[in-house]
C-alpha cells in the first residue's frame, strides 16, 4: 500500500465509507451521505496524532479534496 492509500484509508475509516471511492479528487465532505464536524474533528485529530499537522480550523474549512489534505501531509508521519 502506498502512502496515498494509507491516508485515504485513514480518512475512509473517519468518513465510514469504501476506501476505494475516496480518490484525491474526491471531495471528502460530499464522499459521506451524513457528514458531521465530528468526523471533521476526528481528521484534525489524525492529521496531528499520525502526521504531526496541526491545521488550523480555517485552513481545513478551505480544503475541499482528499488530495489537497494528503498533499499538506507529504513527508510527514
Amino acid at each position: 500500500m502506498g502512502p496515498f492509500e494509507d491516508f485515504s484509508k485513514k480518512i475512509s475509516e473517519i468518513l465510514e465509507v469504501d476506501d476505494s471511492e475516496l480518490t484525491a479528487e474526491a471531495e471528502f465532505r460530499s464522499a459521506t451521505p451524513y457528514w458531521s464536524s465530528l468526523m471533521g474533528f476526528g481528521i484534525l485529530v489524525m492529521l496531528e496524532e499520525d502526521y504531526g499537522y496541526k491545521m488550523s480550523v480555517d485552513e481545513f474549512l478551505k480544503a475541499k479534496t482528499v488530495g489537497e489534505l494528503y498533499e499538506l501531509t507529504k513527508g510527514r508521519g
